[in-house]
Protein backbone atom coordinates (compact mmCIF):
# COMPACT_ATOMS: atom_id res chain seq x y z
CA UNK A 1 0.00 0.00 0.00
CA UNK A 2 2.70 3.05 1.24
CA UNK A 3 4.85 1.86 -2.11
CA UNK A 4 1.83 1.99 -4.58
CA UNK A 5 0.99 6.00 -2.25
CA UNK A 6 4.40 6.79 -2.78
CA UNK A 7 4.79 5.90 -6.54
CA UNK A 8 1.31 7.71 -7.29
CA UNK A 9 2.17 10.70 -5.88
CA UNK A 10 5.77 10.70 -7.23
CA UNK A 11 4.22 10.33 -10.78
CA UNK A 12 2.03 12.72 -10.43
CA UNK A 13 4.29 15.49 -8.65
CA UNK A 14 5.08 17.87 -11.77
CA UNK A 15 1.46 17.75 -13.07
CA UNK A 16 0.25 18.51 -9.54
CA UNK A 17 2.88 21.37 -9.36
CA UNK A 18 1.00 22.76 -12.53
CA UNK A 19 -2.05 23.36 -10.84
CA UNK A 20 -0.90 24.58 -7.47
CA UNK A 21 1.10 28.17 -7.00
CA UNK A 22 4.49 26.51 -5.91
CA UNK A 23 6.38 24.46 -7.97
CA UNK A 24 7.34 21.71 -5.58
CA UNK A 25 6.43 20.30 -2.47
CA UNK A 26 3.59 17.72 -2.63
CA UNK A 27 5.43 14.98 -3.07
CA UNK A 28 7.47 15.90 0.64
CA UNK A 29 4.35 17.15 2.34
CA UNK A 30 3.22 13.71 1.45
CA UNK A 31 6.64 11.88 2.63
CA UNK A 32 6.60 13.66 5.32
CA UNK A 33 3.40 13.15 6.78
CA UNK A 34 3.35 9.40 6.33
CA UNK A 35 7.06 9.38 7.58
CA UNK A 36 6.35 10.89 10.60
CA UNK A 37 4.20 8.06 11.82
CA UNK A 38 6.84 5.75 11.53
CA UNK A 39 10.14 6.86 12.16
CA UNK A 40 11.91 6.04 15.04
CA UNK A 41 14.56 8.17 15.99
CA UNK A 42 16.85 9.49 19.36
CA UNK A 43 17.35 12.25 20.95
CA UNK A 44 20.45 12.46 19.95
CA UNK A 45 20.04 12.18 16.74
CA UNK A 46 17.22 14.94 16.97
CA UNK A 47 19.71 17.37 18.29
CA UNK A 48 21.78 16.87 15.50
CA UNK A 49 19.48 17.71 13.23
CA UNK A 50 18.26 20.07 14.98
CA UNK A 51 21.61 22.15 15.52
CA UNK A 52 21.99 21.86 11.78
CA UNK A 53 19.02 23.37 10.95
CA UNK A 54 19.82 26.19 13.69
CA UNK A 55 23.05 26.81 12.06
CA UNK A 56 21.46 27.00 8.47
CA UNK A 57 19.14 29.95 9.66
CA UNK A 58 21.90 31.71 11.66
CA UNK A 59 23.85 31.68 8.89
CA UNK A 60 20.77 32.55 6.10
CA UNK A 61 19.78 35.58 8.24
CA UNK A 62 23.28 36.78 8.12
CA UNK A 63 24.23 36.09 4.72
CA UNK A 64 20.77 37.38 3.61
CA UNK A 65 21.21 41.02 5.96
CA UNK A 66 24.83 41.14 3.94
CA UNK A 67 24.15 40.79 0.73
CA UNK A 68 20.80 43.26 0.67
CA UNK A 69 18.60 39.97 -0.24
CA UNK A 70 14.79 39.69 0.97
CA UNK A 71 13.97 36.75 3.37
CA UNK A 72 11.10 35.10 1.53
CA UNK A 73 8.70 33.02 3.11
CA UNK A 74 10.71 30.20 1.27
CA UNK A 75 13.74 30.76 3.39
CA UNK A 76 12.07 29.10 6.66
CA UNK A 77 9.74 27.00 4.71
CA UNK A 78 12.40 25.71 2.83
CA UNK A 79 14.49 24.61 6.37
CA UNK A 80 11.13 23.86 7.98
CA UNK A 81 11.08 20.91 5.32
CA UNK A 82 14.38 19.73 5.03
CA UNK A 83 14.26 19.17 8.71
CA UNK A 84 10.81 17.03 8.54
CA UNK A 85 12.43 15.11 5.11
CA UNK A 86 15.72 14.65 7.77
CA UNK A 87 13.83 13.54 10.75
CA UNK A 88 12.48 10.88 8.75
CA UNK A 89 15.03 9.86 6.35
CA UNK A 90 17.42 9.08 9.54
CA UNK A 91 14.66 7.78 11.50
CA UNK A 92 13.65 5.21 9.18
CA UNK A 93 15.20 1.21 9.04
CA UNK A 94 16.89 -0.53 6.65
CA UNK A 95 13.50 -2.42 5.14
CA UNK A 96 11.76 1.05 5.74
CA UNK A 97 14.03 2.87 3.66
CA UNK A 98 13.19 1.18 0.37
CA UNK A 99 10.41 3.47 -0.79
CA UNK A 100 9.60 1.70 -4.19
CA UNK A 101 9.98 -1.51 -4.81
CA UNK A 102 10.95 -2.68 -8.32
CA UNK A 103 7.81 -4.00 -9.54
CA UNK A 104 6.38 -0.32 -8.30
CA UNK A 105 9.46 1.29 -10.07
CA UNK A 106 8.84 -1.14 -13.11
CA UNK A 107 4.72 0.30 -13.26
CA UNK A 108 6.38 3.75 -13.04
CA UNK A 109 8.41 3.12 -16.35
CA UNK A 110 5.69 1.85 -18.11
CA UNK A 111 3.17 4.13 -16.79
CA UNK A 112 5.25 7.17 -17.86
CA UNK A 113 6.53 5.41 -20.99
CA UNK A 114 2.60 5.05 -22.09
CA UNK A 115 2.26 8.88 -21.88
CA UNK A 116 5.20 9.43 -23.46
CA UNK A 117 3.70 7.57 -26.34
CA UNK A 118 0.81 9.62 -26.77
CA UNK A 119 3.00 12.68 -26.21
CA UNK A 120 4.38 11.53 -29.79
CA UNK A 121 0.67 10.45 -31.14
CA UNK A 122 -0.60 14.04 -30.45
CA UNK A 123 -2.08 14.30 -26.96
CA UNK A 124 0.81 15.31 -24.82
CA UNK A 125 -0.55 15.25 -20.64
CA UNK A 126 1.47 17.96 -19.44
CA UNK A 127 0.61 20.30 -22.65
CA UNK A 128 -3.31 20.06 -21.46
CA UNK A 129 -2.70 20.74 -18.21
CA UNK A 130 -1.03 24.15 -18.95
CA UNK A 131 -3.44 24.78 -21.48
CA UNK A 132 -0.32 25.72 -24.38
CA UNK A 133 1.73 23.37 -25.79
CA UNK A 134 5.68 22.19 -24.61
CA UNK A 135 8.79 22.82 -26.54
CA UNK A 136 8.89 19.00 -26.70
CA UNK A 137 6.24 17.06 -25.14
CA UNK A 138 7.17 14.63 -22.40
CA UNK A 139 4.10 13.35 -21.04
CA UNK A 140 3.91 14.08 -17.76
CA UNK A 141 6.73 15.65 -17.14
CA UNK A 142 7.69 19.20 -18.24
CA UNK A 143 10.50 18.34 -20.65
CA UNK A 144 12.49 16.03 -21.43
CA UNK A 145 15.23 16.40 -19.15
CA UNK A 146 12.65 16.33 -16.54
CA UNK A 147 11.69 13.51 -17.84
CA UNK A 148 15.15 11.41 -17.46
CA UNK A 149 15.29 12.55 -14.10
CA UNK A 150 11.97 11.11 -12.85
CA UNK A 151 12.21 7.90 -15.06
CA UNK A 152 15.50 6.96 -14.96
CA UNK A 153 15.67 6.15 -10.95
CA UNK A 154 12.66 4.01 -11.88
CA UNK A 155 14.50 2.71 -14.33
CA UNK A 156 17.62 1.74 -12.59
CA UNK A 157 15.31 0.02 -9.24
CA UNK A 158 13.41 -2.25 -11.57
CA UNK A 159 16.65 -3.30 -13.37
CA UNK A 160 16.89 -5.50 -10.38
CA UNK A 161 14.79 -8.14 -11.53
CA UNK A 162 16.23 -9.79 -14.68
CA UNK A 163 12.34 -10.65 -15.87
CA UNK A 164 12.07 -7.18 -16.31
CA UNK A 165 14.82 -6.11 -18.00
CA UNK A 166 13.35 -7.29 -22.11
CA UNK A 167 10.41 -4.38 -21.22
CA UNK A 168 13.15 -1.65 -19.95
CA UNK A 169 15.62 -2.38 -22.33
CA UNK A 170 12.79 -1.68 -24.58
CA UNK A 171 11.64 1.57 -22.95
CA UNK A 172 14.90 3.07 -22.97
CA UNK A 173 15.49 2.72 -26.80
CA UNK A 174 12.03 4.07 -27.58
CA UNK A 175 12.76 7.29 -24.56
CA UNK A 176 16.43 7.82 -26.45
CA UNK A 177 14.50 8.07 -29.79
CA UNK A 178 11.24 10.60 -28.49
CA UNK A 179 12.17 11.90 -25.31
CA UNK A 180 16.54 12.23 -26.28
CA UNK A 181 18.42 14.43 -23.90
CA UNK A 182 21.89 15.10 -22.84
CA UNK A 183 20.68 14.83 -19.27
CA UNK A 184 19.30 10.65 -20.33
CA UNK A 185 22.76 9.91 -21.69
CA UNK A 186 24.52 11.48 -18.50
CA UNK A 187 22.45 9.72 -16.53
CA UNK A 188 23.34 6.38 -17.98
CA UNK A 189 26.83 7.01 -17.88
CA UNK A 190 26.73 7.89 -14.58
CA UNK A 191 25.00 4.84 -13.53
CA UNK A 192 27.57 2.65 -15.06
CA UNK A 193 30.43 4.45 -13.37
CA UNK A 194 28.32 3.96 -10.20
CA UNK A 195 28.07 0.19 -11.15
CA UNK A 196 32.05 -0.50 -11.74
CA UNK A 197 32.23 1.03 -7.91
CA UNK A 198 29.81 -0.56 -6.22
CA UNK A 199 30.18 -4.15 -7.61
CA UNK A 200 31.19 -6.58 -5.21
CA UNK A 201 32.73 -9.08 -8.19
CA UNK A 202 36.31 -9.66 -6.47
CA UNK A 203 39.21 -12.30 -7.83
CA UNK A 204 39.95 -13.74 -11.46
CA UNK A 205 36.32 -14.55 -11.93
CA UNK A 206 34.99 -10.85 -10.84
CA UNK A 207 38.33 -9.45 -13.59
CA UNK A 208 36.92 -11.54 -16.19
CA UNK A 209 33.30 -10.48 -15.06
CA UNK A 210 34.11 -6.70 -15.57
CA UNK A 211 36.09 -7.48 -18.76
CA UNK A 212 33.10 -8.65 -20.67
CA UNK A 213 30.62 -5.61 -19.11
CA UNK A 214 33.52 -3.73 -20.62
CA UNK A 215 33.33 -5.28 -23.91
CA UNK A 216 29.83 -5.12 -24.10
CA UNK A 217 29.77 -1.70 -23.34
CA UNK A 218 32.28 -0.99 -25.82
CA UNK A 219 29.88 -3.19 -28.19
CA UNK A 220 26.74 -0.96 -27.34
CA UNK A 221 28.64 2.18 -28.20
CA UNK A 222 29.61 0.83 -31.53
CA UNK A 223 26.13 0.12 -32.11
CA UNK A 224 24.72 3.13 -31.06
CA UNK A 225 27.21 5.13 -33.21
CA UNK A 226 25.80 3.37 -36.16
CA UNK A 227 22.14 3.92 -35.47
CA UNK A 228 23.43 7.60 -35.18
CA UNK A 229 23.49 7.91 -38.54
CA UNK A 230 20.39 6.38 -39.53
CA UNK A 231 17.82 7.80 -36.54
CA UNK A 232 16.60 11.10 -36.33
CA UNK A 233 15.63 13.55 -33.67
CA UNK A 234 13.20 16.43 -34.71
CA UNK A 235 14.44 15.46 -38.29
CA UNK A 236 17.95 15.93 -37.18
CA UNK A 237 20.51 13.28 -37.93
CA UNK A 238 20.93 12.20 -34.32
CA UNK A 239 24.55 12.33 -34.85
CA UNK A 240 24.72 15.84 -35.99
CA UNK A 241 22.03 16.64 -32.84
CA UNK A 242 24.11 15.27 -30.18
CA UNK A 243 27.04 16.65 -31.64
CA UNK A 244 25.37 20.38 -32.00
CA UNK A 245 23.94 19.99 -28.75
CA UNK A 246 27.29 19.02 -26.89
CA UNK A 247 29.09 21.51 -28.69
CA UNK A 248 26.20 23.78 -28.14
CA UNK A 249 26.83 24.06 -24.05
CA UNK A 250 29.62 26.26 -24.28
CA UNK A 251 29.75 27.85 -27.50
CA UNK A 252 27.27 29.35 -29.95
CA UNK A 253 26.52 28.36 -33.50
CA UNK A 254 27.48 29.66 -36.82
CA UNK A 255 24.63 31.68 -37.05
CA UNK A 256 24.85 33.08 -33.34
CA UNK A 257 22.12 31.24 -31.91
CA UNK A 258 23.34 30.11 -28.08
CA UNK A 259 22.11 27.27 -26.37
CA UNK A 260 19.66 28.13 -23.64
CA UNK A 261 20.76 24.60 -21.31
CA UNK A 262 24.52 25.89 -21.46
CA UNK A 263 23.07 29.47 -21.00
CA UNK A 264 21.50 28.64 -17.57
CA UNK A 265 23.84 26.75 -16.76
CA UNK A 266 26.30 29.26 -16.67
CA UNK A 267 23.87 31.85 -15.18
CA UNK A 268 23.56 30.29 -12.33
CA UNK A 269 27.13 29.56 -11.65
CA UNK A 270 27.91 33.34 -12.02
CA UNK A 271 24.75 34.26 -9.71
CA UNK A 272 26.38 31.46 -6.96
CA UNK A 273 29.75 33.35 -7.24
CA UNK A 274 27.89 36.62 -6.92
CA UNK A 275 25.61 35.58 -3.70
CA UNK A 276 29.29 33.87 -2.30
CA UNK A 277 30.66 37.42 -2.92
CA UNK A 278 27.97 39.73 -1.79
CA UNK A 279 26.93 37.99 1.21
CA UNK A 280 30.93 37.56 2.14
CA UNK A 281 30.91 33.64 2.26
CA UNK A 282 27.67 33.42 4.06
CA UNK A 283 25.55 32.57 1.53
CA UNK A 284 21.85 34.11 0.84
CA UNK A 285 19.85 31.57 2.33
CA UNK A 286 18.21 27.95 1.62
CA UNK A 287 15.60 29.24 -0.59
CA UNK A 288 16.66 32.73 -1.41
CA UNK A 289 18.69 32.15 -4.61
CA UNK A 290 18.04 34.55 -7.79
CA UNK A 291 15.62 36.72 -5.44
CA UNK A 292 18.05 39.54 -4.91
CA UNK A 293 17.50 42.21 -7.85
CA UNK A 294 21.10 43.64 -6.43
CA UNK A 295 23.18 40.20 -7.21
CA UNK A 296 20.66 39.11 -10.16
CA UNK A 297 20.75 42.95 -12.22
CA UNK A 298 25.03 42.11 -12.14
CA UNK A 299 24.36 39.16 -14.06
CA UNK A 300 25.72 39.32 -17.36
CA UNK A 301 24.28 36.13 -18.42
CA UNK A 302 21.19 36.92 -17.30
CA UNK A 303 21.28 39.61 -19.84
CA UNK A 304 22.36 37.61 -22.20
CA UNK A 305 19.41 35.20 -22.33
CA UNK A 306 16.66 37.77 -21.84
CA UNK A 307 17.63 39.28 -24.87
CA UNK A 308 17.83 35.69 -26.86
CA UNK A 309 14.32 35.06 -25.31
CA UNK A 310 13.26 38.56 -26.00
CA UNK A 311 12.18 39.07 -22.35
CA UNK A 312 11.75 36.76 -19.55
CA UNK A 313 13.93 35.46 -16.89
CA UNK A 314 14.58 31.74 -17.20
CA UNK A 315 16.03 29.34 -14.28
CA UNK A 316 17.17 32.00 -11.88
CA UNK A 317 15.95 30.42 -8.58
CA UNK A 318 17.66 26.88 -9.41
CA UNK A 319 20.98 27.97 -10.58
CA UNK A 320 20.50 25.35 -13.80
CA UNK A 321 21.86 22.82 -11.16
CA UNK A 322 21.72 22.51 -7.50
CA UNK A 323 25.60 22.50 -6.90
CA UNK A 324 24.71 26.33 -7.76
CA UNK A 325 21.95 27.22 -6.12
CA UNK A 326 23.36 25.34 -2.88
CA UNK A 327 26.58 27.14 -3.01
CA UNK A 328 24.29 30.56 -3.68
CA UNK A 329 22.10 29.27 -0.78
CA UNK A 330 24.86 28.12 1.96
CA UNK A 331 27.87 29.77 1.15
CA UNK A 332 31.21 28.13 2.60
CA UNK A 333 29.06 25.80 4.51
CA UNK A 334 28.66 24.32 0.43
CA UNK A 335 31.89 22.83 0.98
CA UNK A 336 31.03 20.34 2.73
CA UNK A 337 28.79 18.82 0.23
CA UNK A 338 31.20 17.25 -1.74
CA UNK A 339 32.60 15.19 1.13
CA UNK A 340 29.02 14.27 2.28
CA UNK A 341 28.62 12.84 -1.37
CA UNK A 342 31.75 10.78 -1.10
CA UNK A 343 30.86 9.46 2.48
CA UNK A 344 27.82 8.50 1.24
CA UNK A 345 28.85 6.53 -1.22
CA UNK A 346 31.22 4.98 0.36
CA UNK A 347 28.71 3.73 3.19
CA UNK A 348 26.53 2.10 0.38
CA UNK A 349 28.79 0.04 -0.43
CA UNK A 350 29.94 -1.03 2.63
CA UNK A 351 26.63 -1.50 4.69
CA UNK A 352 24.24 -2.62 1.91
CA UNK A 353 23.79 -5.27 -0.31
CA UNK A 354 20.64 -6.43 -2.47
CA UNK A 355 17.66 -4.79 -3.40
CA UNK A 356 18.68 -1.98 -0.97
CA UNK A 357 21.94 -1.56 -2.29
CA UNK A 358 20.18 -0.95 -5.78
CA UNK A 359 17.76 1.56 -4.51
CA UNK A 360 20.08 3.67 -2.97
CA UNK A 361 22.40 3.26 -5.33
CA UNK A 362 20.00 4.49 -8.44
CA UNK A 363 19.45 7.48 -6.01
CA UNK A 364 23.18 8.07 -5.53
CA UNK A 365 23.16 8.35 -9.45
CA UNK A 366 20.38 10.57 -9.74
CA UNK A 367 21.76 12.73 -6.60
CA UNK A 368 25.09 13.26 -8.59
CA UNK A 369 22.99 14.13 -12.04
CA UNK A 370 21.05 17.26 -10.19
CA UNK A 371 23.84 18.39 -8.51
CA UNK A 372 26.21 18.60 -11.60
CA UNK A 373 23.88 17.90 -15.03
CA UNK A 374 20.58 19.15 -14.57
CA UNK A 375 18.61 20.96 -11.59
CA UNK A 376 15.10 20.37 -10.15
CA UNK A 377 13.17 22.08 -7.32
CA UNK A 378 14.09 21.28 -4.03
CA UNK A 379 11.16 19.49 -2.95
CA UNK A 380 10.58 17.27 -6.49
CA UNK A 381 9.81 13.62 -5.82
CA UNK A 382 13.54 12.51 -7.19
CA UNK A 383 15.43 15.14 -4.93
CA UNK A 384 13.16 14.16 -2.08
CA UNK A 385 13.95 10.43 -2.57
CA UNK A 386 17.65 11.25 -2.51
CA UNK A 387 17.53 13.57 0.53
CA UNK A 388 15.67 10.54 2.41
CA UNK A 389 18.44 7.82 1.23
CA UNK A 390 21.43 10.32 1.94
CA UNK A 391 20.29 11.12 5.18
CA UNK A 392 19.26 7.54 6.01
CA UNK A 393 22.41 5.99 4.45
CA UNK A 394 24.52 8.32 6.46
CA UNK A 395 22.99 7.31 10.03
CA UNK A 396 23.12 3.50 8.97
CA UNK A 397 26.27 3.07 11.46
CA UNK A 398 24.73 1.18 14.27
CA UNK A 399 20.99 1.11 12.86
CA UNK A 400 21.67 -0.68 9.35
CA UNK A 401 23.97 -2.68 11.09
CA UNK A 402 26.97 -4.51 8.83
CA UNK A 403 26.39 -5.55 5.52
CA UNK A 404 25.60 -9.53 5.79
CA UNK A 405 26.44 -10.48 2.16
CA UNK A 406 23.59 -13.34 2.00
CA UNK A 407 22.07 -12.55 -1.29
CA UNK A 408 24.05 -11.68 -4.65
CA UNK A 409 23.56 -8.02 -5.87
CA UNK A 410 21.49 -7.30 -9.05
CA UNK A 411 23.40 -5.01 -10.84
CA UNK A 412 21.60 -1.43 -11.42
CA UNK A 413 22.56 -0.80 -14.37
CA UNK A 414 22.73 -2.67 -18.07
CA UNK A 415 25.45 -4.82 -18.20
CA UNK A 416 25.97 -7.84 -20.02
CA UNK A 417 24.97 -10.88 -17.76
CA UNK A 418 27.53 -13.30 -16.87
Amino acid sequence: MRNALVLTFYLSDQLLSVMLPFSSGTFASCIIAIGLCRVSISWGQLSNIFFAGSLAIAAGFVGAFLSDTPTSVFFMATIAMFTGMWIVGAGLSKEDSVLISPESAFFGVLFSSGFLLLSVLGWDAMSFMQGAATNRGSGLYLEPSHYALFVMPLWLIAYQHRVFRPWLYASLVFSLLQCFSITLVAFIACALVMHVYLSRDQGRNGFHKQGRRIIAGVMLVALAYSASNVLTVDGVLLKDYVGTRLYGLMNPDETGAYNLTSLVVLQGLELAQLSFSESFGMGVGLGNFGISDQIVDQSGFRTLINSVMDGGDLNLRDGGILANKLMGELGILALAIPLILVLYIRRLKATLDGHALGYHGALAVTLVCLLLVRALPYFSAPVCLTILSLTGVLGTRGRFGERQPVKPLHPIIPVASS
